[in-house]
């Protein structure tokens, strides 16, 4: 169930499934927690995806290791040690730039020492 309340359909495993790309800004990708990269060993590339890939363009797609009901993102990506996908989820928040100030904290936490491990309670 969603947020909603609503029936969530499950999501297919994408191996060994055509799937379709997109080019992706750089910012894309670096929006994203990828704690899963796969080295790719392809059998067939598309000489223009090669050369894409090439000079260092980044595409995204799909993927699903096995059927799930949340489905992760995948960047297909080049350097000069070979073809990467990094898969995984958005990180959830904002970079900040050099000079802005962060986000305010809670005014309502007047305790310091809330969130501290009690040993007493061991």
């Amino acid at each position: 169930m969603n947020e909603e309340g609503d029936e969530v359909e499950s999501l297919p495993s994408t191996l060994g499934v055509e799937m379709t790309i997109e080019e992706v800004a750089p910012e894309r990708l670096l929006d994203h927690v990828t704690p899963v990269v796969y080295q790719l060993d392809p059998a067939e590339l598309d000489d223009a995806l090669r050369a894409a890939l090439a000079d260092r363009t980044i595409f995204e797609t799909r993927f699903n290791y096995r059927t799930s009901y949340a489905g992760q993102a995948c960047f297909l990506v080049a350097n000069d040690a070979g073809f990467f996908a990094l898969v995984g989820q958005p990180a959830g928040f904002a970079f900040l730039e050099p000079d802005e100030a962060p986000a305010a904290a809670d005014a309502g936490d007047d305790d310091p020492f809330a969130d501290d491990f009690d040993f007493g309670m061991l």
